[in-house]
């Protein structure tokens, strides 16, 4: 159950790649982060980011996913770490990204941090048809009348 939640969770991510990343020194504020993956990597995500914003420079961090239709939930835990390896920068620079950097791939003021996971706790809201029952007519729900849960 676990892998495949896990997978269904990157599917999801690849079509809809923003998650709030914040720092954890800075736990007070997140922002939504375009997330840049690799094909079979589950250890890791990329973001493009300029050198003055509030997560430059990187350290312990936390990173939000919320699908499209609002059913699967994701939170990540781990260490963002400046990306040196420029062939691993090209291979995630993209159109979408370089629209963001005046000078493109070259531009001085972008910073690229590789968020490195240490864990992730999935949640999927997918209420069965007893639950939906139990809530209209108000009758107690249980966790596993309303969909999976993961911590990875």
């Amino acid at each position: 159950m676990s892998n495949a939640l896990h997978t269904e969770l990157f599917d999801r991510i690849k079509s809809t790649p923003t998650m709030m990343v914040g720092l954890n020194r800075n736990a007070d504020r997140s922002e939504p982060m375009h997330i840049c993956l690799e094909a079979e990597n589950t250890d890791a995500f990329w973001i493009f980011t300029r050198k003055d914003n509030r997560i430059a420079g990187g350290g312990k961090a936390m990173a939000q996913f919320v699908s499209d239709d609002h059913k699967l939930f994701a939170c990540f835990s781990g260490h963002l770490v400046r990306e040196t390896d420029k062939s691993t920068i090209q291979d995630h620079f993209s159109l979408t990204v370089s629209a963001w950097y005046k000078d493109g791939f070259t531009d001085p003021t972008m910073e690229v941090l590789r968020f490195d996971i240490e864990n992730t706790e999935i949640w999927e809201k997918d209420p069965s048809a007893a639950a939906r029952l139990k809530m209209a007519i108000g009758a107690k729900v249980s966790e596993d009348d309303m969909g999976q849960h993961a911590l990875l």
